[in-house]
Parts: structure tokens; sequence; C-alpha cells
């Protein structure tokens, strides 16, 4: 009977040998006792909770970007503008900023509009629906600074763009920037901005409570467009807000005793966020 002959081993073969050895091992001794279902339960629990979050604000947002991105050629004077003036607000127990974050560029713009002693400076036109500069060097001297912290209009410019806003380029309104969104009307109250964490449960509804110049809860709707969704209107396909104001008027601030001042609110959340 013939002997089988055994395959003979280099040095180096033994070494890799034994570097495998001790990396299994020790991957062996970080493995957990006992790798049974109860000792992963509460993980897989905890990341199918987040995984539903992040599917519910995923579907939230692409439902907002399709809306905003629903270009669809109307007649005059529509176009690819859509009414929005009538859409409730779907959530209102939801803040326009959420406590504990700045606020937004359109909660911003809502404060500026709604500064009288600026109404030299920055207007919305008749229809509520746009909004001008009408000097541009005080704008950027100061207002810029105040709500933005800088001075630099063209950087304005680009966030103004960045949110989706469009600027008319001929007619009355040229320059004007529009958004189907932002709009001038009166509301109810709603709660706006982030609260002072020395403000008392009782004492938070009457500080953030405020009857406003604008429809701000439409802005909650508004989201920044990425660059592949941005499109271009050609001047002869700009909306004739005027005659779209004649349709569907937006309701006005006609009860001057119950406006509170939104300037008030934004920069008082603007100087908790920079202590």
């Amino acid at each position: 009977m013939a002997l089988r002959k055994h395959k003979s081993y280099t040095p180096e073969d033994l070494s890799a040998a034994l570097i495998m050895t001790s990396l299994t091992s020790g991957f062996k001794r970080h493995l957990p006792a006992e790798a049974d279902d109860e000792h992963f339960a509460p993980l897989a629990k905890r990341r199918a909770t987040e995984a539903e979050v992040l599917k519910t604000r995923d579907s939230i947002e692409t439902q907002a970007i399709v809306s905003a991105t629903n270009w669809v050629l109307k007649p005059a004077p529509y176009f690819y503008y859509n009414d929005r003036s009538r859409e409730p607000d779907d959530d209102p127990l939801t803040p326009l900023t959420p406590p504990g974050l700045v606020p937004t560029f359109p909660a911003k713009m809502h404060a500026i509009l709604s500064n009288k002693e600026l109404s030299d400076v920055i207007e919305w036109l008749p229809h509520g629906r746009a909004w001008r500069i009408l000097k541009p060097r005080t704008f950027e001297i100061h207002v810029l600074p105040r709500y933005f912290h800088h001075n630099k209009l063209s950087s304005f410019v680009r966030q103004t763009n960045g949110w989706g806003f469009r600027r008319l380029t001929q007619g009355y309104d040229r320059n004007a920037y529009y958004h189907e969104y932002f709009l001038k009307g009166k509301s109810m109250c709603h709660y706006l901005i982030l609260v002072s964490p020395r403000l008392s449960p009782s004492n938070t509804s009457s500080a953030t409570c405020t009857a406003l110049a604008g429809l701000p809860h439409l802005s909650k709707k508004m989201v920044r467009p990425k660059v592949a969704e941005k499109k271009s209107v050609e001047p002869d396909h700009e909306p004739d807000l005027y005659a779209i104001s004649r349709e569907f008027p937006l309701p006005t601030a006609d009860d001057e005793s119950k406006h509170i001042s939104f300037e008030t609110d934004v920069m008082s959340s603007l100087s908790l966020m920079c202590t």
C-alpha cells in the first residue's frame, strides 16, 4: 500500500495561517454571548422607528417638490402660475419656525415686509403676490445686516433665487419677486416663532400668537428647489398677478387692533440664537 504524500508548507504559508487564526479568534471574542432575538430586539425596533420617520419626511418633501415643479402651461393670465391663496393650513400646530431653529428666509421676509418703518425701502405690490425693493442701497446698508448678518445685495439675490422666487421682467411689476406660496393677506393666529425658554407654558401662546399682514402658513410649504428642478419662464409667459388677484382676491389686514409686529418676534428669535 502506497503512502500518501503530504503537501509540504513553506514558512510563508505557516505565517499566513497563524495570522488568519488570530484574526478569527479575535473576532469571535467580540461577539455577544447570546446573539438571540431578545438581545437585538430594542435596536431593531429603534431602527424601524427611525426608518419610518425618514420615510415620512421624505414623502412630505417629495410631495412639496412635485407640487412646486408641476409645470403645466395654462391659459393667460396664469401660464405656469398656480393660485395657492385658498389652500388651508394642513398642520396649524406646526410653527413656521420650529423651536430651536433660526427663522427661515421666508419667515424673515414676512418680518421685513410687515415692518411699517421699512415701507419706503421694500414693499408689497398692490395685489399682494409680489414684493419689490424700492431703495436697494438703503436695503443693503440698514436692512440686510439686521436680518441676515451681511450687507451684500448680491448674496441676498442669490438666496432669493435659491428659495424659488422669480423676478418679473416687464410691466408695472418689473424687478419684483413672486412665489406661489409667499402671499400677503390677513391671517388668523399662528404659532410662528420659537419662544424663549424663560417663558412659562401659560405665557407661551400669548407670546407667540400673532395676527400678521401675511399668509405665513403657506410659507411652510416652500422648499429650496434643486438646480435641476429650476425652470426658466419666458417674459411672454409671466403671470398677470393683477388679473389673478381680481379673480382670487387676497384677504386684507383690516383689523389693525389685532396686528402684532412679526418683526419683533423674528428679531427676538434671532437674538436668542446668538446667545
